[in-house]
């Protein structure tokens, strides 16, 4: 009997002592979990007391950010009102340009004349060597040929003066190849020097070709270098 009873007092302080560490353990761990616990809620708490601040200077900075974008906007507009005058300008630039080019283009004259002696043939172009105008740069000295350099009425004048010659001269206004005058030059030999002289209005095309031909060639007269047989012409419209 009094075995048993010792027995059950070891099992009974065994319980005890299991109890006792149960109780600890389970403390332990429950002060564990309050400390991590504690530990994420403060963390929490001071992300949160950041987050409110970060939220008070964004506030702060949204009205200057919403100023700045007004702004954007504003030298945007700016730059676009910019852009289309600089388009507008460079658009009257442009008509400024063609209208100059234009003007420029439209002023055609030119006068020449032969600066030496001079014997003409049948059927030869007359060369008018020196230039004295040549607005346009539409008459060649080369070969006596005026080429239009823009459309419009044309108006042409010849003179030619004949020398010492026993028969009449004739010299026509070529275009193109076609005679639109002809003109008398009345030569004998007890009456030299005569003169004549034409004038004719042409209405031509960019590219068109008109020059002096003499059908009847012949001693031109020449008392100086200053010439007495010119050919000349102008862009009236």
């Amino acid at each position: 009997m009094e075995r048993e009873i010792t027995n059950q007092a070891s099992i009974n302080t065994d319980i005890f002592v299991y109890h006792k560490n149960i109780s600890n353990a389970i403390k332990d761990r429950v002060d564990e979990e309050i400390l991590n616990f504690t530990t994420r809620f403060f963390s929490l708490e001071t992300q949160m007391t950041m987050l409110n601040t970060s939220l008070r200077n964004l506030e702060q900075v949204l009205p200057k950010v919403r100023h700045f974008m007004n702004d954007t906007r504003d030298l945007q507009q700016v730059l676009l009102r910019i852009q289309h005058e600089q388009v507008k300008i460079s658009d009257e630039l442009l008509d400024l340009k063609v209208k100059n080019n234009t003007v420029s283009s439209s002023k055609v004259a030119f006068s020449a004349r032969i600066s030496t002696l001079y014997t003409s043939k049948d059927g030869q172009t007359v060369v008018f060597n020196d230039i004295i105008s040549n607005v346009g740069s539409g008459y060649n000295n080369q070969d006596g040929i005026f080429t239009t350099p823009v459309d419009g009425v044309y108006v042409f004048f010849c003179k030619i003066t004949q020398d010492s010659n026993n028969h009449d001269m004739f010299y026509q206004f070529i275009l193109n190849g076609s005679v639109k005058t002809q003109t008398l030059v009345f030569g004998r030999l007890d009456h030299t020097h005569r003169t004549s002289s034409n004038l004719i209005v042409l209405q031509l095309i960019h590219g068109d070709r008109v020059w002096i031909k003499m059908s009847s060639g012949g001693v031109h007269f020449s008392i100086s270098t200053e010439g007495d047989q010119s050919f000349s012409g102008f862009l009236l419209k």
